[in-house]
């Protein structure tokens, strides 16, 4: 499934889905500017990834750069070049890649400057030499998943700490 099938699920049939606290969530404009897989830095990066291409929506994808801002070992892992040289220790401190189902990939919604067909996706797979590394994609190779994310109404509470144990909850 290409990144433009996923934005028309995410936003029909997925958001048609939310029950609950659908009326929390608001449309954002997401950027969508391309980036290259040897950047080493991240602030320039996010401008790249801040670009002139945007979609306003109300369900979206992780950028690249928010996988990157996951991790807190950002000597490491702090941007695209040395998480993908350092990808097999980075992966045990990215809370992204945690929730990666094994076996699995996840799209972002960074494109592949270089390749307009192709996007950032991130690999969870044991036995691959890649997992935990950000790689480029064309979007019609593999049956990738996606994390949504979203945006919701600065006046909402929330109850919980937010961890696994005691997630947050919208009230």
């Amino acid at each position: 499934m290409g990144n433009i099938r996923y934005k028309t699920y995410l936003n029909g049939e997925y958001l048609e889905a939310i029950t609950t606290n659908q009326d929390k969530i608001v449309p954002h404009t997401w950027s969508i500017g391309g980036v290259t897989g040897d950047n080493n830095d991240l602030a320039g990066q996010i401008a790249l990834e801040n670009g002139t291409e945007s979609q306003n929506v109300s369900i979206g994808m992780i950028t690249a750069s928010e996988y990157l801002r996951a991790n807190p070992n950002t000597e490491q892992c702090g941007n695209m070049s040395i998480n993908n040289t350092n990808y097999s220790t980075c992966k045990t401190t990215n809370w992204i890649y945690n929730i990666v189902p094994l076996g699995r990939e996840i799209w972002t919604i960074s494109p592949d400057a270089d390749y307009s067909t192709a996007v950032f996706l991130v690999e969870a797979f044991d036995t691959s030499l890649y997992a935990g590394k950000l790689r480029a994609f064309y979007t019609g190779f593999l049956q990738s998943g996606v994390s949504p994310t979203l945006y919701l109404n600065s006046d909402i509470t929330l109850t919980g700490k937010g961890t696994e144990s005691n997630p947050y909850t919208i009230m």
